[in-house]
């Protein structure tokens, strides 16, 4: 049996945007409640470095 793993890295057969910013705002959630992250979700960073969206 043949296996194989897809990374989609650019969103071209995968719209990740669409989960992306929903768990960086669960994860940042988890920080803040452990005392590891004190300021508001880094999501413009996100887009400008993952999907290369101007700011």
């Amino acid at each position: 049996m043949s296996k194989a793993i897809i990374f989609d890295m650019d969103g071209t057969l995968f719209q990740t945007n669409l989960i992306l910013e929903p768990a960086l705002e669960e994860t940042f959630d988890v920080l803040r409640k452990e005392n590891l992250w004190d300021t508001k979700t880094p999501i413009e960073q996100y887009r400008v470095h993952t999907f290369h969206l101007p700011t």
